[in-house]
């Protein structure tokens, strides 16, 4: 299966082990922990992305709703050229429905990389995963530069 993101943020695994509250009125706030890590199928190549800094916080409500804000700045580098990288601020936000995780909504600035491309976006970018893993993503009115001829 494909590994994706929505803008990325490569933390959203840690999202899913959020505790979210059942019946309480607070919001739960935790760090967003993003560990670097190799984006695959995406370019002719594959491309290693370091977190320079994170600052992210997820915010989980008890209606099952995940909001995602802070600031992100990722290096990503051609693995097979380490001289080709380029650093972004891939602040978001982005959102979250644990009801319905097969949906990520990114706004502002993100990372986004599914089968065949990887973009910066800025605005809405819309991630939908169907139950076979296969992802879509649907920019509604953001704009997106294409990383893939940067980075080669």
């Amino acid at each position: 299966m494909h590994r994706s993101t929505i803008a990325l943020v490569a933390g959203l695994a840690a999202l899913l082990v959020l505790p979210v509250p059942s019946l309480a009125a607070k919001p739960v706030r935790e760090a967003v922990v993003a560990d670097n890590f190799t984006i695959f199928g995406s370019c002719a190549f594959d491309v290693d992305v370091e977190v320079l800094a994170n600052k992210e916080i997820g915010t989980a409500f008890s209606d099952g709703r995940v909001h995602i804000t802070g600031h992100v700045v990722l290096c990503l580098t051609n693995a097979a050229k380490p001289g080709n990288s380029i650093v972004l601020n891939v602040s978001g936000p982005a959102f979250l429905d644990l009801d319905d995780p097969s949906i990520f909504t990114g706004r502002g600035t993100g990372l986004s990389f599914v089968e065949g491309r990887l973009l910066v976006t800025h605005g809405p970018a819309i991630f939908v995963a169907d139950e076979t893993g296969n992802e879509t993503l649907t920019l509604t009115s953001a704009s997106a530069v294409d990383l893939n001829a940067r980075l080669a």
